[in-house]
């Protein structure tokens, strides 16, 4: 007992100085991913800047006591270890100088051990929606620039496939957090944000993505249940889920490092995929011009985010996240990205948690032709492998339901 209440004693400040961290962290970049960081906040830089480094090295701090305490036994520990001994030697052996954005999202990682996925969940929503909403409405009374390419609105946002990003990551822990079943209500947001994509932003693949993850909810919440799967079935599903990663990074590479102008090609005869074509074309130059290394390679690229006067006649970005961290990030993230999503969805399917390996599915196919699979404002879902994603009622709750329903097609357990 005394252990217990010594625990918890030490738990609760540890507890409240991450999730502050976290929400200063969150905050910051989601920020920067608006036009308010660049017109309003501009002269903060230094202190935002200085604010970055302190928590670097609180986290580092934080990082090492969480091993070395909360991490019981020698293997467990093991793999926080090598997450902390990359970042730090990415740190070291880089040439580029950049803020520790990556390491930080690592250290955070790792400090999520025991943690509330709830909470962080939460934390990630108010801020998110909170900008969100704060840059449309200074972008609708012309306090910042409405950036528009054509007949595409980004509603305050930097660029309208960064917003399609946000909107399926804010719809994706919604979705955890209310454990795949959701209020009539917030589907009807999620179809609203669907609406306001097709018809101002136009970002295909965020509407793609999105659309796919509130199919597959509708169906986990309101077919599953009534519906026996058999074993083999659901021994495929898991499959493809736990494979994901380990089959879209390969076909990406090659299909970039295969691009052709071809037009016999399946995507240069279908219009629908032009922006996998260009996205492909891009990774092919860099392939090109540029080589693979440890620690990662420097790339000028030159994207429309931020742009507010038209649009870039040279653009040049590296949009598929595994060709993009390949190059950027180099050898050693690009294997670590890999680990640990294929970690994090054997954990998943260990626990029987089969609507969250449905959502990481949705965010790995996001990634096959977006960039963000490394951002803290964009991708959380890497929390999942060490933080307490229910509390004790929800496992109370489930335990009763496999005892009742012997469905385990129905159950949501980590």
């Amino acid at each position: 007992m005394e252990n217990n209440s010594l625990n918890n004693e030490w738990q609760r400040p540890i507890n409240i100085l991450y999730y502050s961290i976290f929400a200063g962290i969150f905050n910051y970049h989601f920020m920067a991913s608006t036009m308010l960081y660049g017109e309003y906040f501009k002269d903060y830089f230094p202190v935002f800047s200085d604010i970055y480094d302190k928590c670097y090295w609180i986290l580092l701090g934080l990082s090492i006591f969480t091993v070395i305490v909360l991490f019981k036994g020698v293997k467990p520990k093991i793999f926080p270890i090598a997450i902390l001994a990359v970042a730090l030697l990415y740190d070291h052996f880089r040439d580029i100088t950049t803020m520790r954005s990556l390491s930080i999202f690592l250290m955070l990682i790792i400090c999520s051990k025991e943690k509330s996925y709830k909470v962080i969940g939460v934390i990630s929503l108010i801020s998110g929606w909170g900008w969100v909403i704060s840059s449309a409405v200074a972008c609708k009374m012309g306090l910042i620039p409405d950036i528009v390419f054509g007949n595409r609105h980004s509603l305050g946002s930097i660029y309208m496939t960064d917003l399609a990003c946000h909107f399926l990551t804010l719809m994706m822990v919604t979705c955890i957090i209310r454990k795949g079943k959701l209020k009539i209500w917030e589907y009807a947001g999620a179809f609203a944000l669907l609406a306001v994509n097709i018809l101002l932003m136009k970002a295909k693949v965020g509407f793609l993505c999105l659309f796919i993850l509130m199919a597959g909810t509708l169906y986990y919440q309101y077919v599953l249940p009534h519906n026996q799967i058999g074993i083999g079935i659901k021994r495929n599903y898991k499959k493809m889920c736990f494979f994901a990663i380990l089959i879209l990074v390969p076909l990406m590479i090659y299909l970039t490092a295969t691009y052709t102008t071809d037009p016999n090609v399946l995507y240069n005869k279908v219009g629908a995929l032009d922006t996998i074509k260009s996205r492909l074309m891009l990774g092919r130059k860099a392939m090109d011009q540029y080589p693979i290394t440890f620690w990662g390679t420097y790339i000028p690229e030159r994207g429309n985010g931020g742009n507010t006067t038209g649009v870039v006649t040279d653009y040049f970005f590296l949009d598929i996240s595994y060709v993009r961290v390949l190059f950027k990030e180099g050898i050693v993230i690009f294997a670590l990205v890999i680990i640990l999503f294929v970690k994090l969805q054997k954990v998943l399917a260990d626990c029987k948690c089969i609507y969250l390996m449905f959502v990481v599915f949705v965010f790995l196919l996001d990634c096959s032709i977006e960039h963000h699979i490394l951002e803290i404002g964009y991708d959380i879902l890497p929390y999942l492998l060490f933080c307490n994603v229910f509390t004790k009622e929800d496992t109370v709750a489930l335990t009763k339901q496999v005892q009742t329903s012997g469905n385990i097609l129905t159950c949501y357990k980590c």
